[in-house]
């Protein structure tokens, strides 16, 4: 694993970034191709992308935002990020800690969905898609997609 995980990370941080917009495009295509293959989308599915801790778009959205060109699945930003900053410092134990602390529902949502897809870019330890998890669900069944996942 563990040439294989140098390989990841350094795609992963090539990834990052404000210019690579047309990049995580280019992913997700080669995503869609495997990832339909396997899954059936259901009706009424929605993508919702793990907000960046500064606010603004950044790679999780971009992916999101081109599986929902490709796919036609709305893309839909019900969580926010708060008191939390960058976990990739952060040991195994920590991120653990901080599942509760990391997401809010940006409103009170009564829509429901068959299929809740909560992208991001990469799982290293899970926190993140736990915590993200523990308020999609009442939006309906949660299934976390992402590009790279790492152990």
């Amino acid at each position: 694993y563990r040439d294989r995980n140098r390989i990841l990370n350094r795609l992963s941080l090539a990834l990052k970034g404000g210019r690579q917009r047309k990049a995580w495009g280019h992913y997700a295509e080669l995503f869609l191709s495997e990832w339909l293959k396997a899954e059936t989308i259901p009706a009424s599915a929605v993508l919702v992308p793990c907000p960046s801790h500064k606010g603004g778009p950044d790679h999780a959205y971009w992916f999101a935002e081109a599986l929902s060109r490709k796919t036609g699945i709305p893309l839909c930003n019900y969580l926010e990020c708060v008191g939390v900053n960058e976990q990739k410092k952060l040991s195994r134990q920590e991120r653990q800690h901080l599942i509760s602390l990391k997401f809010r529902l940006k409103q009170d949502i009564s829509e429901k969905f068959s299929r809740v897809y909560f992208v991001d870019d990469i799982i290293t330890t899970g926190a993140t898609v736990l915590a993200a998890h523990s308020l999609l669900k009442k939006l309906g069944p949660v299934k976390g997609i992402a590009l790279l996942i790492r152990r």
